[in-house]
């Protein structure tokens, strides 16, 4: 067990230093390849183990508000200005949807769980928007949450 939690330590470290320096715009740390690759190492080394790391890029981003989060992830959807509540594929805007109460409704709560859908879990798809408007937009919608 230790060996293992070394190594999520380590994935964690590695795939963390590369995503930092894609978005900082620095030059690649690994090829999307070799990062999925590790990060589904990571999964299966988290899912096995139970160790779990909170900077895990395994993790998603959601709310740990009072309840479940559902309400939390509603009003941060609705208080986004260039994401679109979209359940498209292939578009070249900025998507945003609730899984749990859209895509995935039709499934039990055990369901969800399994696939690893909380009711705070929401999911993005970055457009060909301007990062800074995009990262702005998250900000902004971040902080009317709070």
């Amino acid at each position: 067990m230790d060996t293992e939690k070394q190594r999520i330590e380590m994935l964690v470290k590695q795939l963390n230093a590369a995503s930092a320096a894609y978005y900082n715009g620095q030059d690649e740390i690994m090829s999307n390849y070799e990062w999925d690759a590790l990060f589904d190492e990571l999964t299966e080394l988290e899912k096995r183990s139970g160790y779990v790391l909170p900077d895990s890029p395994t993790q998603n981003a959601g709310f740990k508000e009072s309840g479940s989060g559902q309400k939390e992830a509603h009003e941060f959807i609705d208080n986004l200005e260039i994401f679109s509540l979209l359940a498209n594929v292939a578009d070249v805007k900025s998507l945003v949807i609730h899984p749990a109460t859209t895509t995935h409704s039709q499934l039990s709560p055990e369901e969800l769980a399994d696939q690893g859908i909380k009711p705070n879990t929401i999911r993005l798809s970055i457009g060909t928007e301007h990062i800074d408007d995009i990262i702005a937009d998250l900000d902004q919608a971040f902080a009317k949450v709070k």
